[in-house]
């Protein structure tokens, strides 16, 4: 059951209206979600093993997506909306038909529970990164592992790659971000900066920024090119699970375990508005159009949001 009551001051508290719908189905936390590139659908993965898609319109599950033999940590559609990919504490990364309802490849050989997965945009490459403090490439079409990158010395919590190719990025317990060189195997540079463990982070959409949370209960702004830190968003009062950029990278949604999700204007850093949730909050996601947002957690329910203007 959501709170609704308010937080801070009346033009940042997020209103009765702003809900739209919840999604129940997942019997326990979920920890991960996704919109798909037109916006219709939702992907959800937990604890409960399971991977659920959802009509946006509705709120209905339309497909349930098993076989995993752990919690699904990570899960993010294909760009082009028709596959999925997940990662598991079961040490495997999976590639899914989302159209058909079916298992279509699995990439082992990870040394740990998986905690972060990324799919490149023309569907060929995957990273992976997990607890045992390894960031892996792999080829799609062959299942082949092509590349280690060595340089968190802690578990790796979020990846992606970069908008521009040959690059990607990492996140870890060790406080550190990593870009790195996917040709070369080599670290580029390093953001420093946070107290605790990083574990979300998110690439702007022309590349040129990222966005990190942490457990030192703060979301901070990185010039990728630099590695410098533009401006940090406090605000939350305990860990910060999931950062995601909107669409024209002019707003950051942050959400936590301080039951908060938040919307922060990207160039200021000023917080726009809270979202209070009765349960500790592990992902959130915008929608494509950037008008909507769905946020996760704890007590297993998606809920959709009206975002303001």
């Amino acid at each position: 059951m959501l709170c609704l009551a308010a937080l801070g001051s009346p033009s940042t508290a997020a209103e009765t209206t702003d809900l739209l719908r919840e999604m129940k189905g997942h019997t326990e936390r979920v920890l991960s979600v996704a919109f798909s590139p037109n916006g219709r659908y939702i992907l959800s993965s937990g604890q409960d093993r399971t991977i659920r898609l959802w009509s946006t319109r509705t709120g209905e599950e339309v497909l349930r997506l098993q076989g995993h033999r752990s919690l699904v940590r990570r899960v993010l559609f294909s760009a082009d909306g028709t596959r999925a990919l997940s990662a598991s504490y079961d040490r495997t990364l999976r590639l899914w038909d989302v159209v058909r309802g079916r298992e279509l490849d699995r990439f082992e050989g990870n040394g740990g529970e998986v905690n972060a997965a990324a799919l490149s945009r023309n569907e060929r490459y995957l990273l992976g990164g997990g607890d045992d403090h390894m960031v892996r490439l792999w080829d799609t079409r062959t299942g082949r592992q092509l590349r280690r990158f060595e340089g968190h010395s802690k578990s790796v919590y979020s990846v992606a790659f970069c908008p521009s190719g040959g690059l990607a990025v990492s996140a870890g317990a060790d406080g550190l971000a990593i870009l790195w060189d996917l040709n070369r195997g080599r670290v580029v540079r390093s953001f420093k900066g946070h107290r605790d463990g990083i574990v979300a982070l998110a690439l702007s959409p022309d590349g040129r920024q990222l966005v990190t949370g942490s457990w030192d209960s703060t979301a901070r702004l990185w010039d990728v090119k630099t590695g410098h830190e533009i401006r940090k968003f406090s605000g939350h009062d305990n860990s910060v699970w999931s950062v995601a950029f909107s669409p024209d990278g002019r707003r950051i949604l942050s959400a936590g375990y301080d039951k908060t999700m938040r919307l922060w204007d990207t160039a200021t850093g000023r917080e726009i508005r809270s979202f209070l949730h009765e349960f500790p909050l592990w992902t959130a996601a915008f929608s494509p159009d950037g008008k909507m947002a769905v946020s996760a957690g704890e007590d297993g329910n998606l809920r959709l949001w009206r975002l303001p203007k």
